[in-house]
């Protein structure tokens, strides 16, 4: 039984064995953050795939069994089967294109203290994995990962962890852990609306409907199209407004005859003349809206209209009624992702419920961070629209201080009625996944408010270093290291990433 002083929590156990799931940027910088503390007999991360980097590990090849609609976590992406039968799962490729840069600024992208050296401003996918890669060898990471090792299950057992991995050799084995931190990423699971005719058009077959998870190069437009008779190219339509929306919008063009943007809450611009197919150059200056032909939100996809030949595709009714004249070709969601945590599936304690309901955010955690009922479980990197290297860093550093007992943590019913206040309506619903879209004022007072709790031993009432949730603060000597505050450069150069980006890439 969990024991609880007047104010703090007390764990039942010293702990000192603990898992991390994952050994992308999250898991790395939380081994790390562990190791630091001189407190934890054993660390282990458990890895499924060949190398560390997690979604940074860039694959040409794209995934054959994307679910669409997919919209639920553990429809789409459901528990292994544990039998001494099952074949170890194939795991899922990463959510990267070749092209692909980052959004942030390198100074402003890195853990605090361990700057990127001798690279663009805006790394390439390449670039930011060789940084994984001396990331963990300078700090002697390398032997506490375990490599081709999926965790499969987590249970609670005797008041420890049990954790399953599943090798890739089809090895299936038991090891139990005082804690666990998890840390295995949100860009795996797509989501993908179940708008109405998706069904059909997918299982038609004559559209090619996909996440942007799965887009790595131009080319499959033109090839696409290609295929095509009496018609070598044709429309093709995305939905989304996001980095990944706009790039693949960009590179669409020289292909497509014609690209159409859906974008929610867009103010829609009149049409306006886009590239031809011949054209090599677009002017990154014009921006999107003057190269692709942006509309609102799709609310159908309608079959082909009476009369057309066999093979034709049909076309997409958007939410103001508007209907393209033209049929479209290749479909492309950029639509976000899910939570989800699989090996946790079976995992729900009385009172508290489901850790996962719907994939958009993660139930019953004290400051996106600590499971209320037993915080000897964590997730570390949830929160949205974040630099998540600092973030992760901050929350890695807070966690570990907490296990080792240098740091206190709120007693139940104190996280209990932050989480009340903070992440659920009136009603007692969850008020979605709009509290853990941070933006860049909510970003910093949490990182700072998360350094100050590791400063002063303990959780402050305010958001901000100083208590006041201001959100430009001096962030204290460069010895200081991981220790800094997010400083007032570091905030500029947040707030004028993607004028910069434009700047530097004309993107």
């Amino acid at each position: 039984m969990t024991l609880e002083s007047a104010s703090h929590y007390v764990f039942e156990r010293p702990i000192r064995r603990v898992a991390v799931i994952g050994a992308g940027p999250t898991g790395l910088v939380s081994a790390r953050s562990l190791l630091d503390t001189g407190r934890f007999e054993d660390v282990v991360v458990f890895e499924r795939n060949e190398g560390i980097g997690g979604t940074w590990v860039y694959s040409p090849d794209r995934d054959t069994h994307t679910s669409i609609p997919s919209n639920h976590p553990l429809t789409v992406d459901p528990p292994a089967t544990l039998t001494s039968s099952s074949p170890p799962r194939t795991p899922t490729k990463s959510a990267l294109y070749a092209s692909l840069r980052t959004n942030l600024p390198h100074p402003v992208m890195c853990f605090r203290d361990d700057p990127f050296h001798a690279v663009a401003l805006f790394p390439g996918h390449g670039e930011v994995l060789q940084y994984l890669k001396e990331f963990a060898a300078r700090h002697g990471l390398a032997g506490h990962v375990r490599l081709r090792s999926e965790v499969v299950r987590i249970v609670r057992d005797s008041g420890r962890w049990s954790v399953t991995v599943m090798e890739a050799n089809g090895r299936i084995y038991k090891e139990t852990f005082d804690a666990v931190m998890i840390c295995n990423g949100h860009y795996y699971v797509p989501y993908v609306p179940e708008v109405e005719g998706i069904k059909r058009l997918v299982e038609g077959g004559t559209v090619e409907v996909m996440h942007s998870r799965d887009y790595r190069v131009p080319e499959i437009f033109r090839d696409k199209v290609d295929v095509i008779r009496f018609c070598a190219r044709l429309p093709c339509s995305l939905q989304g407004n996001a980095y990944s929306a706009s790039d693949i919008v960009r590179e669409a063009l020289p292909f497509a005859k014609r690209v159409y943007q859906s974008v929610r809450g867009h103010q829609i611009p009149a049409p306006t003349p886009t590239p031809t197919a011949t054209s090599t150059i677009v002017n990154p200056a014009q921006g999107i809206d003057s190269v692709a032909h942006v509309r609102p939100e799709i609310r159908r996809f309608l079959p082909p209209r009476e009369g057309y030949m066999r093979g034709s595709k049909g076309s997409v009714e958007f939410v103001d009624g508007t209907v393209l004249e033209e049929e479209v070709e290749v479909v492309v969601f950029a639509t976000g992702y899910l939570f989800s945590f699989p090996f946790l599936a079976d995992f729900e304690t009385p009172g508290s419920g489901p850790l996962v309901t719907d994939g958009v955010v993660v139930h019953n955690l004290y400051r996106h961070l600590f499971f209320i009922e037993d915080p000897t479980l964590c997730f570390v990197g949830l929160p949205r629209k974040v630099s998540p290297l600092p973030l992760s860093q901050f929350q890695s550093m807070l966690v570990a201080r907490v296990w080792a007992g240098l740091v206190k943590l709120p007693g139940v019913e104190e996280m209990r009625r932050w989480y009340e206040k903070e992440m659920l309506d009136e009603q007692g619903k969850t008020l979605g996944r709009k509290v853990i879209t941070f933006g860049l004022k909510i970003e910093v007072a949490y990182n700072n408010c998360l350094l100050q709790w590791i400063r002063n031993g303990d959780v402050g009432e305010g958001e901000g270093p100083d208590g006041n949730g201001d959100d430009k603060v001096d962030g204290g000597d460069k010895d200081d290291g991981e220790m800094r505050y997010l400083d007032n450069w570091w905030v500029d150069m947040r707030s004028k990433a993607l004028e910069l980006r434009k700047e530097v890439l004309g993107l």
